[in-house]
């Protein structure tokens, strides 16, 4: 049941974090005058990216 558990954890926060890239990427700011804005955006962004990739893959084995 903990290996279930951690699984079902692992996938949860991967959507999560994916869900919020995806966001932070349709909505990023266009105009010129807001470069804090897309700084900070960008920011979020790569920091986003670096929490998925130190998440490591998933702990379920996959067949195949």
């Amino acid at each position: 049941m903990g290996r279930e558990r951690a699984i079902i954890r692992w996938d949860v926060h991967r959507q999560i974090l994916l869900e919020e890239l995806e966001r932070l990427k349709r909505t990023r700011p266009a105009s010129a005058g807001q470069e804090a804005a897309e700084e900070a955006t960008r920011e979020r962004i790569a920091e986003l990216q670096a929490r998925l990739q130190a998440m490591g893959p998933s702990p379920q084995a996959k067949m195949g």
